[in-house]
């Protein structure tokens, strides 16, 4: 064998070495791809009292392929759980009771049990645990369910079976109105790590479907509060996040619907001596969505116009007030940013207010300015 012929052969044997197979592949029929991840504070089913504190009940949520399609047969969706003292152990434990290897990469969402996040002890745990998973995304929602997240993912959904997609779906309403506020994880850890506060999409079973109601108020990784639709709704017009939305308000005995359009709220400081006040300037525009068809001349007259965007600025600063109330003293917890707010764009201000912030954001004075226009009337002619 010539030299020219042992270089080919060398060059063959090296270029075989790049070309192994996937020797530890798994079929797309092997894996339960988790859509929706549960977790739960593991509690005794017949006591209620956790006999284990430290571990936790975590529940998977994958579709089921063969159901998928026209001629799909069998249940949408599969739902397995154990228990564990972390995700990861409790993954491996599910891979001795099922035939399919769990693969997070596509979960959408994560939802939480209340009563694990009543503990923040083992929040901390929680999320500690999914801020190292190489696994699980970043941009996975997370949720509190009302009572225990496996109950809550247990609901049949008669609207969309596949139970990730479903929920996925639902928290991009928030585009179409602002009674929840969608968080990811990787938001949540930063706000909790950044400003100690966060809030959280509140869900609960309704009928067959769910149904996002309000959102969960964290504090130092513990839920300590609620709010309510209309009352998240006005904090959204706060953080500047409202983006279409409506509201009514009274005039002349009848009730009103404005629909909002466009918000945008400013933030300012005032500090007089000792004494800081925070003001928010909310400008807001958008148009009567119905009123009294006998007055359609009258809606041309602009003393009318005026009129009722008077109403609806009392309107919109009386709600405005009740959160800000709310917030402020009855949670105490910051979660309008305005000590993120003081530390980016009043530094000076910030050194003298950081330390104990928490106890000195209860006595600031918070003022709300409303600026409402009423564009349009809609067409009555």
């Amino acid at each position: 064998m010539n030299k020219r012929n042992y270089c080919v052969l060398f060059f063959l044997i090296l270029t075989s070495l790049f070309l192994v197979g996937c020797w530890d592949k798994i079929e797309i029929n092997e894996r339960a791809f988790v859509s929706v991840i549960g977790i739960d504070k593991y509690t005794d089913n017949e006591s209620e009292i956790s006999t284990e504190p430290n571990k936790f009940e975590v529940t998977y949520v994958y579709p089921n392929l063969k159901a998928i399609g026209k001629k799909g047969q069998g249940t949408p969706i599969f739902t397995i759980s154990d228990v564990g003292d972390n995700m990861f152990e409790v993954s491996k434990k599910l891979t001795t009771t099922s035939n399919k290897t769990i693969f997070l990469a596509h979960t959408k969402a994560i939802v939480l049990g209340e009563e694990l996040v009543r503990q923040p002890v083992v929040l901390q745990k929680i999320l500690d645990g999914m801020s190292r998973d190489p696994d699980i995304g970043r941009k996975a929602n997370v949720l509190v369910a009302q009572g225990k997240a496996k109950d809550l993912l247990q609901v049949e959904a008669e609207v969309e079976p596949m139970l990730g997609v479903y929920i996925s779906e639902l928290l991009k309403a928030k585009e179409r109105g602002g009674r929840f506020f969608p968080i990811t994880i990787g938001d949540l850890l930063q706000k909790l790590h950044n400003n100690g506060t966060a809030i959280m999409p509140f869900v609960r079973p309704y009928k067959n479907k769910f149904k996002i109601d309000g959102s969960a108020v964290l504090r130092e990784y513990r839920f300590i509060g609620y709010l309510d639709n209309f009352e998240n709704e006005n904090l959204m017009i706060l953080l500047n996040e409202l983006k279409l939305d409506e509201i009514s308000f009274n005039y002349n005995g009848i009730n009103v619907p404005y629909i909002i359009t466009n918000s945008k709220c400013s933030k300012s400081v005032e500090k007089n001596k000792e004494d800081l006040t925070i003001k928010f300037d909310v400008n807001i525009e958008g148009y009567i969505e119905q009123y009294k068809l006998e007055t359609e001349e009258k809606m041309l007259q602009s003393d009318l116009v005026k009129d009722m965007e008077k109403e609806v600025e009392l309107e919109i600063k009386e709600q405005l007030l009740k959160i800000i109330k709310k917030i402020q003293k009855d949670y105490n917890a910051d979660i309008l940013g305005i000590g993120e707010y003081l530390s980016k764009y009043e530094p000076e201000i910030w050194e003298d207010y950081k330390k104990d912030w928490d106890k000195k954001f209860r006595n600031i004075m918070l003022k709300v300015e409303v600026d409402v226009k009423i564009r349009r009337i809609g067409m009555i002619k």
